[in-house]
């Protein structure tokens, strides 16, 4: 019978050699640790300063509404741009005379040609900017690739045009169920085509909290990662109530008005559109919360120093409950109160906590 072979047996010499590599290795994990750590909250701050600048601006900007609408009666006001359900609009533009895209989530492959316009129109380079600046974004952009809903619409119409050819899609287009923070906070250097949308849009607008972006990216991107590839698992991924419903189905609309939250809100700017100017994507992410601890952070951090989703924050975006609305939102748009969670007020949030 053969004896077992004896365990290698190293000598002090190997050992310390072995202690040293091991102390040099974790000195570098540590290191780099501390290095993403430090490139994470510098990039928090710089969106902490944003934030504060741009919620200075929206005060004045309600305040300012608001006188004005003290001293302006109605009927000195603009009438709204008339539209009809089959306009097909790929900027979300308020303009007639711009295509602003709509989409129709029951059918998305079915999208609406573009028709070129009989209608000639002499511009300057400086007009340019003046369609950009209509778009259902709420804000000015440099180029459309700036723009939330041209870039969506977009991505969806090429993705859509392929599996209506029955072309297969590429193995390293797949996208993850989950980004990660990396990707989320540095677009820029994401091959990710979602992110790198969202990262292009979120650099112009910004929510109130770092915490609420992110949560604002997580819902986004599950939706976004289901309609480029629709199946039963990324449509198992996307929270129920994120879901389209039927008017959503059989209503065209913009694309970027699936991002909002509350169904029921959705529902109404489907049927109402253009019938209240002031609606726009960055409106409402300016004016979104989402109920997390402020004194509690949103990411772990791995044995290897790896930045992490915390899986209870990530439970939290997708509860319904913890999608709120703004009371300034409610006071511009107070006929639409039954149609979102409210804002609630410090002490009851913390007494009926709703998140892990």
């Amino acid at each position: 019978m053969e004896s077992a072979p004896q365990k290698r047996q190293r000598t002090e010499l190997q050992l310390a050699r072995k202690r040293q590599a091991d102390r040099v290795s974790q000195k570098a994990k540590r290191e780099q640790a501390k290095r993403n750590m430090d490139h994470l909250e510098t990039q928090l701050a710089k969106l902490q300063d944003t934030v504060e600048l741009l919620s200075d601006q929206l005060q004045a900007m309600h305040a300012e509404l608001r006188e004005r609408d003290k001293h302006c009666p109605s009927h000195c006001r603009p009438p709204p741009p008339q539209s009809t359900a089959s306009d097909v609009q790929p900027l979300g533009s308020l303009d007639g005379d711009n295509n602003a895209e709509t989409s129709k989530d029951e059918n998305p492959s079915e999208v609406p040609a573009k028709q070129p316009s009989s209608k000639k129109r002499n511009r300057s380079p400086a007009d340019s900017p003046l369609d950009l600046i209509k778009c259902l974004c709420g804000v000015q952009h440099q180029v459309q690739s700036e723009c939330l809903e041209y870039s969506t619409f977009s991505i969806l119409l090429k993705t859509h045009e392929n599996l209506a050819e029955g072309k297969e899609l590429p193995i390293t287009t797949w996208l993850p169920r989950t980004p990660s923070l990396v990707s989320i906070f540095c677009p820029a250097a994401s091959t990710n085509p979602v992110i790198r949308i969202l990262g292009a849009f979120f650099r112009q607008v910004h929510p109130t909290k770092v915490s609420t972006l992110l949560a604002c990216c997580l819902l986004m991107y599950r939706y976004l990662r289901w309609r480029l590839y629709p199946d039963k698992e990324t449509f198992r991924d996307v929270p129920e109530w994120v879901h389209p419903t039927e008017i959503q189905k059989t209503v065209p609309h913009p694309v970027c008005v699936d991002f909002i939250p509350w169904p029921k809100l959705r529902d109404y700017i489907v049927l109402h559109k253009y019938t209240d100017p002031r609606h726009s994507v960055s409106l409402f992410i300016r004016s979104i919360r989402v109920r997390w601890p402020d004194n509690r952070d949103f990411y772990t951090m791995s044995a290897q120093g790896e930045l992490l989703l915390d899986p209870e924050f990530e439970e939290a975006v997708y509860r319904y409950e913890n999608w709120q609305i703004s009371k300034d939102w409610i006071e511009m748009f107070p006929a639409l109160k039954d149609y979102v969670n409210v804002e609630e007020d410090e002490g009851d949030s913390q007494t009926a906590p709703n998140w892990p």
